[in-house]
C-alpha cells in the first residue's frame, strides 16, 4: 500500500513538472527531461521578470533548402502568447533561429552572438554525444537570450547560466590583442627606440 502511494505521488509529480514546461516547449524531439526542466525555469523566470515569453521549438524535421522559419512558425502560433521570442533549432536540416514578436523586443538582443552560443557548443569537440550537446546547446541559447534581454532591461537573472565558450573567446581575444601589443612593441616601437637613443648619441 505504501509503494503504491510513492509511485502514485512520484507519477504526479512526473506530470506535473512535465506540463509545467510543455507551454514553453512547443516541440520536443530530443530535449531531454533535465534540460527541459532548466529551460523552463530560465523562461519562466524571463516571464516573472522581463514580462517576455520565451518558447522552445527542437525539431529532427529535415526542412526543404531555403525553408522560411516565419512560415515554420505560423503552425505554433495558436500556443503562444505575445511578447515572445522564439527559439528554432532544427539540426539535421542545419537551421538555427530566433523570432521575436516584434521589431522592438528584436532590438533587446543580439540574434548572431545568441546563435554563436548554441553554434559554438555543437562544435566543440568533447566527449559529450551530439544529443547531449544539442540539449546543451539549447539549454545555453535560451539562457542567453534571457540574459540579454535583462542587461538590455537592467534587470538580473538568477536561473540563467554562464556562457563558457563566450567567456573563452573573450579570454581568446585578449590574448590575441596582448599577442599583437607585443608584436607591435618588439618590431616597430623598440627599433624606434634604440635607433633615436644612438642618433642622439
Amino acid at each position: 500500500m505504501q509503494k503504491s502511494k510513492v509511485w502514485a505521488f512520484a507519477l504526479l509529480t512526473f506530470i506535473f513538472q512535465t506540463l509545467l514546461y510543455s507551454n514553453n516547449i512547443l516541440k520536443d524531439d530530443f530535449i531531454t527531461y533535465k534540460a527541459g526542466i532548466l529551460i523552463n525555469d530560465i523562461s519562466k523566470e524571463s516571464k516573472d521578470k522581463l514580462d517576455i515569453n520565451i518558447y522552445t521549438i527542437s525539431s529532427n524535421e529535415m526542412l526543404k533548402p531555403r525553408s522560411n522559419l516565419f512560415e515554420y512558425l505560423k503552425s505554433y502560433e495558436n500556443n503562444m502568447s505575445k511578447p515572445y521570442v522564439a527559439v528554432i533549432f532544427i539540426p539535421r536540416a542545419k537551421r538555427v533561429g530566433l523570432i521575436a514578436s516584434s521589431p522592438k523586443l528584436a532590438k533587446m538582443y543580439n540574434s548572431g552572438e545568441v546563435k554563436s552560443a548554441m553554434i559554438g557548443v555543437v562544435a566543440s569537440i568533447d566527449k559529450n554525444s551530439l544529443e547531449d550537446k544539442y540539449n546543451i546547446a539549447l539549454v545555453q541559447g535560451v539562457s542567453e537570450l534571457a540574459d540579454q534581454i535583462a542587461k538590455f532591461k537592467c534587470i538580473k537573472m538568477e536561473k540563467t547560466i554562464p556562457n563558457d565558450t563566450k567567456d573563452l573567446i573573450s579570454i581568446f581575444q585578449y590574448i590575441v590583442y596582448a599577442g599583437s601589443l607585443v608584436v607591435l612593441w618588439i618590431f616597430l616601437v623598440q627599433p624606434f627606440i634604440i635607433r633615436r637613443k644612438r642618433g642622439e648619441s
